[in-house]
């Protein structure tokens, strides 16, 4: 009789573990859920933010292009004087 009660004690363990385990797993995946989330809308501002980086990169150097152009035509002109 003692070994039964000893079982029983044992499966009702097994039973409380089980159920901590299995909220704690549905907390995770939430949590998880949650963290993916994040992921992508990091990822989305990672990409624009680099689409903006890389549009101000050709600004500048459309820029700088012209600034020199520019002052070859003033040092051009000041050469022919």
């Amino acid at each position: 009789m003692e070994a039964l009660a000893i079982l029983e004690k044992k499966i009702a363990d097994l039973v409380e573990r089980v159920n901590k385990l299995r909220a704690e797993n549905g907390a995770l995946i939430e949590e998880n859920s949650a963290l993916q989330k994040k992921v992508e809308h990091l990822e989305t501002l990672s990409l624009a933010n680099t689409q903006n980086d890389e549009h101000e990169r050709e600004l500048t150097k459309v820029m700088v292009d012209n600034l020199i152009r520019d002052i070859d035509a003033v040092v051009g002109q000041e050469h022919e004087q």
